[in-house]
């Protein structure tokens, strides 16, 4: 923490540190901030902590049961996500400028328009949830897409149920969030933007979890047909507590295996999107902060004839 305090001090000398006007440049104090520590912060934190427990079973205060209870939430990484890296941001997570051309006209006809040439030539999201890369525009951006397996378009209202609820939508959505048992401490960011699983069987064979290099695949039958992967964006330690952190995930799958899940579970597939766009201290964008949402059919059920 020494080296931290040496940075933010050779910022500005003061007494007694205000993370508020630390991050003062982006944010207002009254804002409901989300803060996350660096590594080397974090390290002497949870070596203080490691040493105060310790301390407390030498002196008889702790036993090895209680020692074990304490000491687990302090493990850094944990399975199933332990070996897995971060991997590079899929070619079909767009920039704050292709989702429209001119900032004054962002809406829900605007996001519609973008979505309608959405390309998806090699990765199609299954889900996926991220930040958005504003440039200078003084705005912070989150979106969220999901397949959903429907008949119909969804309305204005269905879309916003279908993103309230926590487990990204209801038994029509192709992926169910998934809580693995081992949560490391450096892990709880991507958790917060979820690890999402196939919800849908294959030939009646549901899936088995295998972690890769910079990736989760989801195997049915010796096969893979999913994957889950996490990218990082820009780095700031602070961001509105609405939004998620600065980490993006997806769970995808190509184009050829979108064919073979929308024959399996019998029904036209949709991408429904979220747009959440806030202002930060100082902009100079005319965007107004709102959640814009839209949809568009991206697969359709073959007929038998």
């Amino acid at each position: 923490m020494a080296a931290e305090w040496e940075i933010i001090t050779n910022r500005e000398q003061f007494r007694f540190f205000n993370h508020n006007e630390f991050i003062s440049e982006k944010y207002y104090s009254f804002n409901n901030l989300s803060c996350s520590l660096s590594w080397n912060c974090e390290t002497a934190i949870i070596s203080a902590y490691l040493r105060t427990i310790g301390y407390c079973i030498s002196v008889g205060i702790l036993d090895s049961t209680s020692m074990i209870e304490y000491i687990t939430p302090a493990l850094p990484f944990g399975k199933p996500l332990s070996g897995v890296n971060p991997g590079k941001r899929p070619d079909f997570w767009p920039s704050f400028e292709d989702m429209h051309s001119s900032e004054a006209k962002l809406n829900g006809a605007s996001l519609q328009h973008f979505l309608n040439g959405w390309s998806c030539s090699h990765e199609v999201p299954l889900f996926a949830s991220g930040p958005i890369l504003t440039g200078k525009h003084g705005i912070e951006a989150d979106l969220d897409c999901v397949v959903v397996a429907t008949e119909n378009d969804l309305n204005q209202r269905e879309l916003e149920t279908l993103f309230e609820d926590a487990n990204r939508g209801n038994a029509r959505g192709l992926v169910k969030k998934a809580i693995p048992k081992g949560l490391g401490r450096w892990q709880a960011e991507l958790y917060m933007r979820d690890l999402a699983e196939p919800n849908f069987k294959i030939e009646d064979r549901t899936h088995t979890l295998e972690p890769m290099d910079n990736k989760v695949s989801f195997i049915f039958d010796h096969e893979p047909v999913a994957h889950w992967k996490f990218w990082y964006e820009e780095w700031f330690p602070a961001r509105l507590r609405e939004f998620g952190p600065h980490i993006g995930v997806a769970t995808y799958c190509s184009t050829d295996d979108l064919e073979k899940i929308s024959d399996t579970v019998g029904s036209n597939l949709y991408l429904a999107v979220k747009l959440k766009v806030s202002h930060q201290k100082i902009t100079s964008s005319d965007v107004q902060p709102s959640e814009y949402y839209a949809s568009k059919k991206i697969y359709g059920v073959k007929v038998q004839a």
